[in-house]
């Protein structure tokens, strides 16, 4: 939050649950990407670990945003929003659990029960999280 918070060309809106008609926008995660000014917004009420996700995935939709060649691979996806979407999901996830973290926890017999709980200990990714990656 700190590092995204001093930026010059981005906002970050921390909103109660209770999101204001002006921040409701439609995300498939508890937060939201304004334009005009570039603002992540993101929702106060859901977990420390859940808000990180939050504020990066929308940090992905800034980029895709904001980056021609993103942008681009967006619009022309036959199903764009839920492409876009799911792009700012495996974004978020792949910084809050990088390769070598992962594999510092999962063999390749697969994942498990007690490797799940290693890596969220030793992580800050949220369990729904640490579940999809």
């Amino acid at each position: 939050f700190m590092a995204l918070q001093q930026r010059g060309d981005l906002a970050v809106l921390r909103v109660p649950e209770f999101v204001p008609p002006d921040s409701q926008l439609n995300c498939s995660v508890a937060g939201g990407y304004r334009w005009e000014p570039p603002t992540l917004v993101v929702t106060e009420s859901m977990s420390r670990r859940r808000q990180q996700f939050t504020l990066l995935h929308e940090l992905g939709h800034h980029i895709q945003k904001t980056d021609i060649e993103l942008g681009t691979r967006v619009v022309e996806h036959r199903e764009p929003e839920a492409f876009e979407d799911a792009c700012c999901d495996a974004f978020a996830a792949q910084v809050l659990l990088p390769d070598d973290l992962v594999d510092g926890h999962i063999s390749s017999r697969g994942p498990t029960v007690g490797a799940a709980t290693d890596l969220f200990e030793a992580s800050n990714a949220s369990r729904a999280a640490i579940c999809v990656r």
